[in-house]
């Protein structure tokens, strides 16, 4: 799945993609996946499909619900973050994944570098 997304992230919509990405799964995750992308409203998704564990059956669906539903990659790590949970470990592929779709801003990147220097 994040094969798929990561070589063709740059030339296609990221929401097409991600669409196309799902239709390929197997049936016991589709309904799951598909949710992802058609519910809007993240607590009631993770309720109902998800969670917000980090095993890899709560952390795929989210982490495909919030790049699908962002608009940014501010927005995306954003949502992740009001998520909860595990959203450290989701945050690395939903920030890797709209890092491919979005432009991200310099001034977010200095920070981040800021803090990496301060960490050794």
């Amino acid at each position: 799945m994040l094969d798929t997304f990561f070589k063709h992230a740059k030339k296609r919509p990221h929401k097409e993609l991600i669409l196309e990405i799902i239709n390929g799964l197997p049936e016991d995750k589709l309904e799951t996946f598909i949710q992802a992308t058609q519910m809007t409203d993240s607590k009631k998704y993770i309720a109902k499909y998800a969670g917000t564990a980090c095993h890899i059956d709560h952390a795929v669906p989210v982490i495909f619900h919030v790049v699908y539903h962002s608009n940014s990659f501010e927005e995306g790590l954003h949502l992740n973050t009001k998520i909860g949970g595990a959203s450290s470990d989701r945050g690395m592929l939903i920030g890797a994944m709209l890092g491919e779709v979005f432009n991200v801003d310099n001034a977010f990147i200095k920070k981040t570098n800021k803090v990496l220097t301060l960490l050794g």
